[in-house]
């Protein structure tokens, strides 16, 4: 009887752990410190100290250390005996900390000259090192903390500006990706097992001699999921990065107006003028939760300038290019066919609306303050209706391993033989070992973590 082999599975994570062993072996020996808070001047900055001389760096700083994950007020001083600042300091033992190894934090007053004296006196504790961007994160993956996966949720957290980017990175943070991987991977496992005992057992009467077209339907049931997940990397990505809703229409039908409204400020030149805009301008805003960049375009329409020109053409090819379009049109500028063809989706606005009626989904006058809250709503719920039930893929390394994981599953579903249709099992889980970074991903890392902040 063949003992259902999982290796191609498992070695490679072993193989990687092992690696990272050595690795970390090094660089782990040094102790680092960073300030783990934005720079500049503020009430409080943080100091974060990682490695096995953080409780001694403590100690020639403040004296006596507290308990572990107790904060104290300490007055810190400098080799020589100067006092430096007071401030809360905690520590955290080895295997209860972020990164896994002893780790202090150092609660600073503020100011640039503090942090900056601080970073000095540290830098001249022998075995202590400035840190590198990420490499706080990058222990806490290499110690089990957390994985990849978290690990990129937890830099997009940090750059989150609006809720939903919150919210996304927040789940991806508490593991619930890991989470559906696991569950994926288990069921992958019991698979394998499946056609094991058919290969094992094929001349007995309660196994199958084969698995079939499709080696069970719940795996085809799978690769369906997989391949639904993967599909939703664009809103990921766009989500991430922020949607694209294009301002089209006239000449003087009140675009630049529009954009500075929702805006908040004054971005762009708003006149009377036709043709004032004649070039794009990008602003990001909030809609609702949702990140938007929102692009004032030049008014379509043929004209002889040549840098006007120039300016539609970038319109249309803005216009073509966005995930959403407001067509705007207003009583004394109104909207033809011949203007830009309408597409599925667009949002129809009527501008000016206090100058007199018209036609359109929404009417907005900015001069009177109306309509504008309408469109926004109508902004957001235009974007997020193509979004998934579940938008937790935020990368399109992600969504490529889950993609390839649901190939190798629907490639085994066709697979007649089942040593190869086990073959192709094992890889689909591999890939799925890739979402969550258990295999050797140094590369992966070095890109993932080159976005970090030194702090973390």
């Amino acid at each position: 009887m063949t003992i259902l082999d999982v290796s191609p599975v498992i070695a490679p994570k072993v193989g990687w752990m092992m690696r990272q062993g050595q690795a970390a072996s090094v660089s782990d020996r040094e102790t680092i410190f960073a300030l783990a808070t934005a720079p500049g001047r503020a009430a409080l900055a943080v100091v974060r100290i990682s490695g096995p001389k953080a409780d001694e760096a403590l100690r020639l700083l403040a004296g006596d250390p507290p308990r572990a994950r107790f904060m104290a007020l300490r007055t810190l001083r400098a080799h020589d005996g100067e006092p430096l600042d007071q401030a809360l300091v905690v520590r955290f033992r080895e295997g209860a900390s972020f990164t896994g190894e002893s780790l202090v934090e150092l609660h600073l007053h503020g100011g640039r000259a503090s942090v900056s004296r601080m970073l000095r006196e540290l830098a001249e504790i022998p075995g202590l090192r400035m840190a590198e961007p990420g490499e706080f994160t990058r222990r806490a993956l290499r110690a089990g903390r957390l994985d990849l996966a978290q690990a990129e949720s937890l830099a997009d957290l940090i750059d989150a500006e609006t809720e939903m980017q919150r919210a996304q990175a927040l789940a991806l943070l508490n593991g619930e990706l890991s989470r559906k991987v696991a569950l994926w991977r288990g069921r992958l496992i019991e698979a394998l097992a499946v056609i094991e005992a058919a290969i094992d057992f094929s001349d007995e009467a309660d196994v199958p001699e084969t698995i079939g077209s499709g080696l069970d339907s719940s795996l085809v049931a799978l690769a369906d999921e997989l391949a639904e997940l993967s599909a939703t990397r664009s809103f990921g990505r766009s989500l991430r990065d922020g949607f694209t809703v294009a301002i089209i229409g006239p000449p003087n039908a009140g675009k630049s107006t529009l954009l500075n409204r929702m805006a908040g400020e004054d971005m762009a030149i708003a006149s009377p003028v036709p043709g004032t805009t004649r070039d794009l301008i990008r602003v990001r805003v909030d809609v609702l939760g949702l990140p938007v960049w929102l692009v004032d375009t030049a008014g379509l329409r043929d004209t002889g300038d040549e840098i006007e020109s120039i300016g539609v053409a970038r319109a249309r090819s803005a216009a073509a290019a966005a995930d959403l379009r407001l067509l705007v049109e207003s009583a004394d500028a109104p909207w033809t066919e011949e203007t830009e063809p309408a597409r599925v989706g667009d949002i129809s606005v009527w501008l000016k609306a206090d100058i007199g009626a018209g036609r359109g989904e929404i009417s907005v006058s900015v001069r009177d303050d109306t309509g504008i809250d309408e469109l926004r709503q109508a902004i957001f719920e235009r974007l997020t209706m193509r979004a998934p039930a579940s938008s937790l893929i935020a990368t399109e390394r992600q969504a490529a391993h889950l993609a390839s994981s649901a190939a190798f599953l629907r490639a085994a579903g066709s697979e007649d033989r089942l040593e190869i249709a086990a073959e192709h099992v094992r890889r689909a889980a591999l890939e799925l070992e890739l979402v969550v970074g258990a295999v050797d991903v140094e590369q992966v890392l070095d890109d993932v973590f080159s976005r970090f902040c030194i702090g973390k």
